[in-house]
């Protein structure tokens, strides 16, 4: 038997316990595809076995790349209106004297947005946080004059205080 002959099982089975590793992680909506997909294999002649697993998984980790970018982007006008909060509190910050407006709209917008979208939650805090970073690149005015790195201290709280509303969101629609 050829070294090419017998590893070809072998990869054969290896690419049945990746495609099944796959379809078991796939999300509710694809499992039946993946399910399919692990049906499928096992009828396939052992010298195609190797080729139509890789094809298969690829075939399936590609539907769930798209079936979570499509879902986690889905909202886009939720995103939007975050990051023109963000820049909306920057140019707040920016054009007053202190940093309490700051300190108090960061958390009141966070967990507004973060409970306005529990789904990816941290996403909106992110875009929240970064409206003042952009404002005090784009203008060299207020508190951040004559030290930039201080606009990004908005960030942490804005992604955590978002991602726990959405959490606790998450938690009370379970019940």
């Amino acid at each position: 038997m050829t070294p090419s002959a017998q590893s070809d099982p072998l990869l054969a089975r290896a690419g049945c316990w990746l495609l099944g590793c796959v379809s078991s992680a796939l999300p509710t909506v694809l499992r039946p595809w993946g399910e399919a997909a692990v049906a499928e294999a096992a009828s396939v002649p052992q010298h195609e076995r190797s080729q139509f697993v890789a094809g298969a998984t690829l075939a399936l980790l590609r539907m769930m790349a798209r079936h979570v970018f499509i879902h986690a982007w889905a909202d886009r006008s939720l995103l939007l209106g975050a990051l023109a909060a963000g820049i909306i509190l920057g140019w707040i910050d920016a054009v007053s004297a202190t940093r309490n407006p700051l300190r108090v709209l960061i958390p009141l917008f966070s967990c507004v947005g973060g409970w306005i979208g529990p789904r990816g939650s941290w996403r909106l805090g992110v875009l929240i946080g970064l409206g003042v970073p952009i404002v005090a690149s784009v203008y060299s005015v207020g508190p951040y004059r004559y030290d930039t790195g201080d606009a990004w201290f908005s960030l942490p709280p804005a992604v955590a205080l978002a991602a726990a509303a959405g959490w606790i969101r998450r938690r009370l629609a379970r019940g």
